[in-house]
């Protein structure tokens, strides 16, 4: 081989030659046998190809190659585009027509970057990705991106040992040291089609990238929403549950929960369902794939409405579920001939009704005041509260839950359950309002703040003494000029051996200002409530008759029971004095209200419309049609 000056030229538009840059090695004959490689020439266009003869050195006319070779005119990028990879001689014309013939060799050297992603080529069945490959530069690889759908994952590991590239593609720069590898952990990505992405960048700044599409597939995201269902108790204080369970094959990020299509918040998660992992096990956190959240529902309007949930897996996948909930509300109203001021009024002037307060740390029974009356009369306080219950229509029989439920709800809240008298009462509570068709919520409720939960002596019993003949014996007892006949009853002077028969009052019926005891257990005794469920049955039977069904009054709400006013008659017929009466009984009703079966119920409050109110609401309809 003679020697030779060296002129290097990079060919890298896109169009010219081939799609891939090409680099030619210029050789041209020098005597003083000296290599000249400082040059190099880019070409883009025909202007750019005469740039080559500027950069070619004076040579040697006498002195021929040793290779015969094609000839390329350079003045011509028709010519220089179609030159093939190979050993090449540049013949150069116009610029040199009274000249020898100068003969150049253009060599390729081959040496453009090169990618290759070997993994993954298959479907990825639920595990970690593994990018494998490997990349070759002239300059030597300097890192290795890997994308997702063209988010930057993480740089893969670089220089590993591929013998086997160098050995089909010499002569780059650590090609024995070019694969590269990343691992995707399988949390990381969702199922579907998605497209990997690697750039390869040379240590001089060159880059190169390659994609390939991949599918993966995992277990299908799972939710449920156990709670809540059909009918529920909107306008609820203490809120409504929210609860189920969710699992995703990369675990649960969070939990998103919306009620109508709007966002609310974000529930809890990570509590404890050993018994889903069981039936889908495989699952990240699959024994703790159970959430929960507390709905306001305070101020949610009546009707039927939707909450969703949107499970975020942490691979970002999204499922939903969602359940539709009717609320068991139904609103009727009562249209009164009298406005809300003329009852308030005539309330007033009755003076009877009463409040407790505390005074030195004593309870007192005072009078109520003007402003007393008017608050606890006015719905509108009541309505968006667990006082609603005072307009509850409580004269038919409501499903519950089973009885066992009942009993153990009897159980945490009575005070010495083994021996209160209300002790396993939940089935004669239910076959009582069953029978005289009253809500039975209702009859537990009025019980409790009767007897003080099973705690007054007349609902403990007292033991009526008999004679020989198992009948009670009587006696006379004057109370303001009136004569009382009522029973003995047993007390620490009554002989051993006597005679006796325990009987039990739980609305201390009878049970008049001035004897109460003798006017209870006389009481219980002419109508044989002679046992805790007799009792309970007896109380049911007479509010039923006396106030509930009773065809004059129907007094079929607390709310009625306790200010009911006839304004044709002027009949009261008010079954307490204590103004705070219903709202008490009303609050122990919402603590039970889960009790109710409430698919199989429908809660109907009956409102009071006052005249002036009710005439502003036919006005505001007729004006206000579209």
């Amino acid at each position: 081989m003679k020697n030779r000056s060296k002129l290097i030229v990079v060919i890298c538009a896109i169009g010219i030659i081939s799609k891939e840059a090409i680099t030619f090695n210029i050789y041209a004959e020098e005597s003083e046998g000296k290599l000249n490689n400082n040059n190099s020439i880019e070409i883009k266009s025909n202007e750019d190809t005469k740039k080559i003869e500027s950069q070619l050195p004076e040579l040697d006319a006498n002195k021929e190659l040793d290779i015969e070779s094609p000839k390329v005119n350079t003045n011509d990028l028709s010519d220089v585009e179609s030159t093939k990879p190979g050993v090449n001689q540049v013949i150069k014309t116009d610029n040199y027509e009274n000249k020898n013939l100068d003969k150049l060799l253009i060599e390729e050297s081959n040496l453009y970057p090169r990618l290759w992603i070997e993994s993954p080529r298959e479907k990825i069945i639920n595990k970690d990705v593994e990018v494998k490959g490997w990349a070759l530069n002239a300059s030597g690889v300097n890192e290795v991106k890997v994308y997702i759908d063209n988010q930057y994952i993480n740089n893969a590991k670089v220089g590993m040992y591929r013998p086997d590239v160098d050995g089909v593609y010499p002569g780059y720069k650590d090609g024995k040291n070019s694969g590269f590898e990343l691992i995707i952990d399988k949390n990381d990505i969702s199922s579907g089609m998605h497209t990997v992405k690697v750039e390869a960048i040379g240590n001089d700044g060159s880059k190169h990238v390659e994609e390939l599409p991949i599918e993966v597939e995992k277990p299908q995201p799972r939710a449920w929403i156990e709670e809540p269902s059909g009918n529920v108790m909107l306008g609820s204080e203490k809120g409504l549950q929210i609860s189920g369970w969710a699992l995703n094959a990369s675990g649960v990020k969070k939990i998103e929960v919306y009620m109508d299509g709007n966002y609310v918040d974000d529930a809890s998660i990570g509590i404890y369902r050993p018994d889903v992992n069981t039936a889908y096990p495989g699952y990240i956190n699959g024994d703790y794939s159970g959430f929960r959240y507390i709905l306001d529902v305070s101020k949610v309007l009546y009707g039927t409405h939707e909450i969703s949930i949107k499970v975020i897996g942490n691979d970002d996948s999204v499922s939903n579920c969602k359940t539709t909930i009717n609320d068991a509300k139904v609103i009727e109203k009562q249209y009164l001939s009298y406005t809300f001021e003329k009852q308030v009024e005539e309330q007033i002037k009755k003076n009877t009704d009463m409040k407790f307060i505390r005074v030195d740390g004593q309870t007192k029974y005072v009078k109520a005041t003007e402003s007393d009356i008017k608050y606890y009369m006015d719905y509108n306080n009541f309505k968006n509260s667990k006082d609603i219950y005072q307009f509850l229509k409580i004269d038919t029989y409501r499903n519950m839950k089973d009885t066992n439920t009942i009993n153990n709800y009897l159980k945490s809240v009575l005070k010495d359950y083994e021996n209160n008298p209300l002790k396993n009462q939940g089935e004669g509570f239910v076959e009582a309002a069953r029978k005289y068709n009253i809500d039975p919520i209702y009859l537990i409720a009025h019980t409790f703040l009767e007897t003080g939960y099973g705690s007054s002596n007349l609902a403990k019993g007292y033991e009526v003494i008999l004679d020989e003949n198992n009948n009670a014996i009587y006696y006379d007892k004057i109370i303001d000029g009136k004569t009382y006949k009522f029973v003995k009853i047993k007390d620490k002077n009554t002989p051993e051996g006597t005679k006796t028969i325990k009987v039990y009052n739980f609305f201390g019926i009878g049970a008049i200002d001035s004897a109460p005891v003798d006017g209870g257990v006389t009481t219980a005794y002419k109508n044989g409530w002679t046992s805790p469920r007799l009792g309970i049955e007896g109380a049911a039977k007479w509010i039923s008759e006396g106030y509930i069904h009773r065809p004059k009054f129907n007094q079929n709400t607390l709310y009625d029971m306790r200010w009911y006013y006839s304004y044709e008659n002027g009949n009261w017929h008010q079954y307490a004095t204590d103004i705070n009466w219903a709202k008490s009984i009303s609050g122990l009703m919402y603590k039970m209200e889960h009790l109710y079966d409430l698919q199989k119920v429908n809660m109907t409050y009956k409102i009071p419309e006052y005249k002036t109110e009710y005439i502003k609401s036919f006005i505001y309809n007729i004006f206000n049609k579209k």
